[in-house]
């Protein structure tokens, strides 16, 4: 399931929504390897700090093409479905129009989708 954020709406991508270069679009997958949680005896963790699920840190590809860890706003168990991924990417700002690959990579474990990109 993708979704994006347009004007903080979140609104599923489908072929009467499409995602649009520089917007920022949410991931929800599974596959990934291991969910992990930060661990107060090696995690340097202040008292006030709210406990934030989060994953290995995912290489993403678009069209190929590896996207910055500055276009990675989040990646870490699903708010909403504690048993997924979520991964905020922001898209680039020059991105043609059409489907493009998204490869994402944890590790040694990966998944790939299209994207569609509106013009």
């Amino acid at each position: 399931m993708v979704h994006r954020t347009a004007t903080g709406s979140r609104v599923p991508i489908g072929p009467k929504s499409l995602a649009e270069k520089g917007d920022f679009i949410e991931i929800y997958c599974d596959g990934l390897g291991e969910l992990r949680w930060p661990n107060p005896k090696t995690d340097v963790i202040a008292e006030a700090t709210v406990f934030l699920p989060r994953v290995p840190f995912p290489a993403i590809r678009l069209d190929g093409n590896a996207l910055g860890p500055d276009s990675i706003d989040y990646a870490g168990i699903a708010p909403s479905y504690p048993a997924s991924y979520q991964i905020n990417v922001l898209l680039p700002t020059k991105l043609s129009a059409g489907r493009h690959k998204l490869r994402i990579q944890v590790g040694k474990s990966a998944i790939s989708t299209g994207l569609f990109i509106g013009p």
